[in-house]
């Protein structure tokens, strides 16, 4: 039997003497993760040859391409500072 790997789902699972959580990636053979599959979601593989590939790689024109930049800007304060009826 193939050993796939799976991310938990619903419930935490005591696998092999410890409690995997939710959200947590285990590997199991087809035979135990059918009998868990109300918990379990198969994850699917990639080729580990496959780079991310980057489409902005610098060199481009720039043109419909823009990266935003989100910064907190502080609001004046009202009256200058003083507290309202003094």
């Amino acid at each position: 039997m193939m050993i796939k790997k799976y991310k938990i789902k619903n419930t935490n699972l005591w696998h092999n003497g410890s409690v995997e959580k939710i959200g947590n990636i285990i590997e199991l053979d087809e035979k135990e993760a059918e009998k868990l599959q109300d918990v379990l979601t198969l994850v699917k593989e990639t080729p580990s040859n496959n780079k991310p590939q980057n489409k902005n790689d610098g060199k481009g024109d720039g043109k419909g391409e823009s990266k935003k930049e989100t910064k907190k800007v502080n609001e004046p304060e009202k009256n200058g500072g003083e507290k309202d009826g003094e």
